[in-house]
């Protein structure tokens, strides 16, 4: 896969910069009809107990130095997706053994609800559960002219009378997160276990 990312890194990047570079495997269909492609998906789909033909082609993304993330992933992020997207996997192809300097991925929703308060940037179950139903109700609504991505895209435009932005609190919180990953330094047992290192060779499998 490595050797398949840097060819595609030669021949089919979509996005580039100093820090950042993506190859889209849809717009590459020699690079994901190849045999590890393949083994990958097979695999994937195992996993994910769906069958094969429900892949989503992927994607090599490449982070150097310098780059900064500032907005949320939030998964079945466009309106129109359908059938919407259940499941998503990370694979790490490089990582900290490799002279990557932190990177990995946040998860700034995992937790407990603050209930008590003993972490304020912790979003609670009302607030999730009104931010869900606000992008139920966009998908379920959705009319020609309309944003897609409506309260899909962290930060970013919000739904009409949604009354608290949920983006400040988890922007904040994944800010918070990343820097106590920094701070404990690579190879930590004491990384935060909302967030996943980058070591080569490990995957990460999410449910939406």
């Amino acid at each position: 896969l490595l050797t398949l990312g840097q060819q595609g890194m030669k021949t089919h990047q979509e996005k580039k910069s100093d820090v950042q570079a993506v190859v889209s495997l849809d717009k590459a269909p020699a690079l994901n009809a190849s045999a590890a492609i393949s083994k990958v998906n097979a695999r994937l789909a195992a996993l994910a107990g769906l069958p094969e033909e429900n892949l989503e082609e992927g994607y090599f993304g490449v982070y150097h130095a310098g780059h900064e993330m500032k907005a949320l992933h939030l998964d079945n992020h466009h309106a129109l997706a359908s059938p919407p997207r259940v499941v998503s996997f990370v694979l790490y192809l490089l990582g900290e053994p490799d002279g990557l300097v932190g990177g990995g991925t946040v998860f700034p929703l995992a937790g407990a609800p603050d209930a008590a308060g003993s972490e304020p940037d912790i979003i609670g179950e009302a607030a999730l559960a009104a931010w869900e139903a606000a992008v139920s109700e966009a998908t379920m609504n959705f009319r020609l002219g309309d944003v897609p991505q409506l309260g899909r895209i962290c930060p970013g435009a919000r739904p009409a009378g949604e009354a608290i932005d949920p983006c400040i609190a988890t922007m904040a919180r994944a800010s918070r997160l990343c820097q106590a990953a920094t701070s404990r330094g690579p190879g930590s047992d004491t990384t935060p276990p909302e967030v996943v290192r980058a070591l080569p060779g490990d995957a990460i499998m999410f449910h939406h």
